[in-house]
């Protein structure tokens, strides 16, 4: 397990900063232009969308953009399926893609799962929101000088160091110690309990001015298809 849990989030904890005086930073956009769509963002590039094509559906007076990608964020779709967003509306997408209520969840998940160890008997908490080993070490400084010599370890050995390379560094009795706190941190119903008592977040990433606009599989495109075919199957369904 991670270092010591202090204290539970409540909410996301925004900050609101005022804007008076803030200094204004401005750079050119490089948009593709073409005298038939006008601007054009292509979004193929950007790792935060992915794999993607657009297609152009141009008439006498407008043209429309649309961007053909995989699920952006957090959705209830399979990763393979595609999706077709207005091109303009993709920016919403990433900017929307990350939970906001996600890292206060798994803090606060994590936090229930001490609070089970504690009433165990496996460590102590501190009025300052540390944890004990029955010994009376504090974990977290045990783990971080455990981790230190993990990383050194791996440094002089011109290499990385394993996940859990940091328990070969500590003493037998505090190894002892901490596999009884990971053991019990990780077990099936200690993790499920976290889970209702701190359930998962309601939040889709969604496009639109109002953030109601939910990402849909293409009906006519089968999960997994790869972008050329992808691109073969919408040239077909517009050209019959």
């Amino acid at each position: 397990m991670s270092g010591n849990v202090r204290n539970r989030n409540q909410g996301n904890n925004s900050q609101t900063a005022s804007n008076a005086g803030a200094p204004v930073f401005r750079a050119k956009a490089k948009p593709k232009v073409s005298p038939l769509t006008g601007a054009n963002f292509d979004y193929s590039g950007d790792p935060r969308v992915g794999e993607s094509f657009v297609v152009v559906i141009a008439g006498p007076d407008r043209a429309r953009t649309i961007t053909f990608h995989h699920p952006i964020g957090v959705t209830d779709l399979e990763d393979g399926v595609w999706v077709a967003t207005p091109t303009s509306e993709v920016p919403d997408l990433v900017a929307r893609r990350d939970d906001p209520a996600a890292a206060t969840i798994r803090e606060n998940r994590e936090e229930h799962r001490f609070e089970s160890a504690v009433r165990e008997g496996l460590v102590t908490e501190t009025d300052d929101g540390e944890y004990l080993y029955p010994s009376g070490e504090n974990r977290q400084a045990v783990l971080s000088a455990a981790r230190a010599a993990a990383k050194a370890a791996a440094k002089a050995a011109s290499t990385k160091p394993a996940a859990m390379a940091y328990l070969a560094h500590l003493s037998a009795d505090r190894r002892v110690e901490e596999d009884r706190v990971r053991e019990h941190l990780t077990k099936d119903s200690v993790v499920r309990a976290s889970v209702v008592a701190y359930p998962d977040s309601t939040y889709r990433t969604r496009s639109g001015p109002l953030a109601d606009r939910a990402q849909r599989a293409h009906a006519r495109i089968p999960p997994g298809a790869s972008r050329a075919a992808a691109e073969d199957m919408v040239s077909r369904i517009l050209f019959g």
